[in-house]
């Protein structure tokens, strides 16, 4: 499915639809990584945060 709105730029943009392709709501990681507003308290980021400071990764505002 794919939506098309008309931009202030007078041109057609295609908006991704809140739906994962699987047919299943998108995931806060899938949201974040579209550029979406997410819960950055998602049990799933979490984890990252905490698997990439372990890692020893560099914050990314730190």
């Amino acid at each position: 499915m794919m939506i098309i709105t008309t931009s202030s730029q007078s041109h057609l943009t295609p908006e991704i639809p809140m739906v994962h392709p699987t047919g299943k709501e998108k995931s806060e990681k899938d949201k974040m990584l579209a550029g979406e507003l997410y819960n950055a308290q998602d049990p799933v980021l979490v984890a990252d945060r905490l698997h990439s400071a372990a890692a020893g990764l560099p914050a990314p505002y730190g």
